[in-house]
């Protein structure tokens, strides 16, 4: 019973994915990219329920049971989703629970997690070409480009937007979408790192097998900001031509994959300071997902940088323990 409970649950929010990608082409894209990354998370929150089913039974049959369950269910909406979402989520539950268990830090946990999706779905990618003859690298890309040209196209008719402003937005959409090729696995490792991090609050805040609050703990090594020194060091020698190709592109994988997690530093650090003041639970998604759509991320991420020279936990901790 608990594990078609699990796998209902899942189906929901599978379920739900569907129903808010039929929003978001019915939309006209016009609220991409934040319904966008929505429909991500919803489909990697739909891997918390047979997780937290192992936590509470420990054993990893109840993940094959529960995910058996939801991907013949999920043929529903295709045959071919249904074999992308076992493949990809699925698996990614088993290596999920296995690093969740090691003993290394919370950052490790995390990050290897982010990592382990990011080669599943390379796989899938290269699979789905080998048996279907579909590139999903080009879908995306394609179905993106489609989008732009889309908003582009109406917001010429709309009278409230300018030819000028227009034009920028185009131009935004193009170099946007050309930044996002050219960085692909890059943003994959990001949307990764995020679904784990989703999974990890949802499977915490709602198992009845709770686990220490470790999102608050999360803090990247020291030694990854000369990484980024460098990688700022490539991006100012672009601007003279001194830098390879090669060079740039690595750069800047690795910059987007560093900069996600100092803001998830960052955003450490944020939480632990709303639950210093007693925020609740909806005071804290609203201001997260106020800082998200303003230039708030940029603090989160300079904040996130500054931690490795000041530990704003240490010094929170000392000023509380004073009398």
């Amino acid at each position: 019973m608990a594990v078609l409970k699990s796998a209902a649950v899942s189906l929901l929010l599978i379920l739900f994915f569907r129903a808010l990608t039929g929003v978001y082409e019915i939309a006209a894209f016009s609220v991409y990219p934040p319904l966008g990354i929505a429909m991500g998370l919803v489909l990697f929150l739909s891997v918390a329920p047979y997780v937290a089913l192992y936590r509470e039974k420990g054993a990893l049959h109840s993940i094959v049971s529960a995910g058996i369950c939801v991907s013949l269910v999920g043929v529903i909406i295709g045959w071919k989703f249904a074999l992308f979402y076992t493949l990809a989520y699925v698996l990614y539950s088993f290596s999920y629970v296995l690093f969740s268990k090691s003993r290394v830090s919370f950052f490790w946990k995390m990050t290897a997690a982010g990592a382990a999706w990011t080669v599943l779905f390379s796989a899938v990618i290269l699979m789905y070409e080998k048996w279907f003859g579909v590139n999903m690298f080009n879908y995306i890309i394609n179905y993106l480009s489609e989008a732009g040209a889309y908003v582009t196209e109406r917001n010429y008719s709309l009278p409230q937007f300018t030819i000028e402003m227009t034009e920028k937005m185009e131009g935004f959409f193009i170099e946007g979408i050309e930044a996002f090729r050219r960085n692909f696995m890059a943003w994959v490792f990001v949307y990764a790192l995020s679904g784990s991090f989703g999974v990890y609050y949802a499977v915490n805040k709602f198992s009845k097998n709770k686990q220490p609050q470790e999102i608050e703990g999360f803090k990247m090594p020291e030694s990854f900001i000369w990484l980024l020194i460098a990688v700022g060091i490539i991006y100012i020698l672009r601007s003279y031509n001194l830098s390879h190709a090669l060079l740039i592109n690595t750069s800047e994988n690795m910059g987007i994959m560093l900069l996600s997690g100092y803001f998830f530093n960052g955003l450490a650090l944020l939480s632990s300071l709303m639950s210093h003041l007693n925020f609740s639970l909806f005071l804290k998604l609203f201001t997260i997902a106020i800082l998200l759509s303003t230039p708030g991320l940029y603090l989160l991420i300079t904040a996130g940088i500054a931690d490795v020279w000041i530990d704003f936990r240490v010094r929170g901790k000392g000023k509380r323990s004073k009398p």
